[in-house]
């Protein structure tokens, strides 16, 4: 049993709560939401609560957009909800998301037995509070369904469908269509308008005039299903610029003087290469063009090397192993011996690239210990392959070749060929004889060479 002190506490804590939630539902305002929404009805919210807010709560969330947000999960747990069991005898209620076609510029509000007709779309474009006021309690919110619309492309900052009231013109959905880009060219623009009998009929705009005398003629009232297209002023504006990277002081993107920055002029401007840079292998790349397509290597992919003639064969290697995009430059004549010859005019798009210097030589292939070994300056081949251990089992020594880092150029070794940093010494392998393949090919050459000599003495005898 509980004592009088208590009971005294529980009847003020039930008094307190329940006088909190008289006053919280007191201070909430009645509003009727009715039309093209997916659940009509009668909905409660607080005082601070706008127009949107309320359409929101009946299933309708425009955002600033011709298409609205159907979200019936939004209200079907919603505590606000009144008649629930009438909505859902409403013939409109429970609709599919995406079905409903809603007007955000032609809603009703309707107050003390007047009439507000509202613009939903000037206040989430334009920003006029005047279209989307606070609610009052008793008002009723009548949604209208979309009726008319066109749609504006091309240089405008909202393009897209937009829903048109009557009496509306070009200028109207320009505006509403968050006005033109700065590119838009003023003497490109058309109206496409479709008649009764769906004939298209293109008609030029002026939009000079349009937007300096909205109410000449030139101002066309549009129609629903009005097409209108704003052109862009072809390249108005194509930011140019190179990007350099690597062992650089102040590496980034640098914009291009059309026809005036040269490869010398950037490097400076970029404060010059460190002193870790590897000019040798350092790239010119032309990215910003598209090179002209090499139509005798894309014939030769579709033919089979064993097909190929021996120079077709070559083509072949030497275009898979070129570079692309490269331009050919000497960086250490250029920026060593100041050798304006090797000073290129650079374009839109270009990267240059300053690695870091590669101190060491790999050797792979059939050697003992194939990896990178630590460069010294005037070694030869034999001194790496050495360094790696030797020639292993069935290493075919006539063949080696070197591979320029630089260029992927393959070079046959001997005393004079200088070995540079980044190069590769490859050593490859012996192939293995099949004797018994071997034995017949010398036998079936040998038979032939035997029944020639029969013909050939049959023929003498006779």
């Amino acid at each position: 049993m509980l004592k009088k002190k208590s009971w005294i506490v529980l009847l003020l804590f039930i008094a307190v709560t329940l006088s909190a939630q008289f006053e919280l539902t007191a201070n909430f305002y009645t509003v009727s939401v009715t039309g093209a929404v997916i659940n009509p009805g009668v909905y409660r919210l607080p005082p601070a609560s706008r127009v949107s807010e309320a359409i929101k709560m009946a299933g309708i969330s425009f955002q600033g957009s011709i298409t609205p947000d159907l979200n019936p999960a939004e209200f079907q747990n919603n505590q606000l909800l009144i008649d629930q069991k009438t909505n859902s005898e409403n013939p409109i209620s429970n609709i599919d998301e995406g079905t409903i076609k809603s007007s955000s510029r032609n809603i009703e509000l309707r107050r003390d037995g007047r009439t507000v007709l509202l613009d939903l779309e000037k206040f989430y474009l334009l920003g006029d509070t005047e279209q989307n006021p606070y609610i009052q309690d008793g008002d009723v919110i009548h949604v209208s369904f979309l009726m008319k619309q066109i749609s504006i492309m091309g240089a405008v900052n909202k393009s897209g469908n937009i829903e048109i009231l009557d009496g509306e013109r070009v200028s109207d959905v320009i505006e509403l269509a968050g006005g033109l880009t700065e590119d838009a060219d003023l003497e490109m623009a058309n109206l496409n308008r479709y008649d009764g009998d769906l004939e298209l009929t293109t008609i030029d705009l002026d939009l000079n005039r349009i937007l300096s005398d909205p109410d000449s003629e030139a101002n066309l009232f549009v129609s629903n299903r009005d097409r209108i297209y704003i052109r862009s002023i072809p390249e108005f504006f194509i930011e140019e610029t190179i990007i350099v990277s690597g062992e650089i002081y102040y590496p980034g993107r640098y914009p291009l003087d059309k026809f005036k920055t040269t490869l010398s002029d950037l490097i400076e401007s970029a404060g010059g290469t460190t002193e870790n840079a590897d000019l040798r292998n350092a790239l010119l790349l032309r990215q910003g063009e598209n090179p002209e397509p090499d139509l005798e290597l894309e014939r030769l992919l579709l033919i089979p090397p064993s097909e190929m003639k021996y120079l077709e064969y070559e083509y072949l290697k030497s275009s898979l192993r070129e570079r692309k995009n490269k331009v050919v430059v000497d960086f250490e004549k250029l920026i060593i011996d100041d050798d304006k010859k090797e000073d290129k005019i650079l374009k839109n798009g270009d990267v240059i690239y300053f690695p870091s210097q590669i101190l060491t030589v790999k050797v792979r292939g059939f050697v003992e210990h194939p990896g990178e070994y630590t460069y010294l300056p005037e070694m030869n081949y034999q001194y790496y392959i050495e360094r790696a251990g030797g020639f292993s089992y069935h290493a075919k020594k006539n063949k080696i070749r070197i591979i320029r880092g630089n260029s992927g150029e393959w070079v046959k070794p001997g005393k004079d060929i200088i070995i540079y940093a980044g190069d590769i010494i490859l050593v490859p392998e012996k192939p293995e004889k099949n004797y018994w393949t071997l034995s017949k090919e010398v036998l079936t050459v040998l038979s032939q060479l035997a029944t020639l000599f029969l013909i050939y003495q049959n023929a003498t005898t006779n």
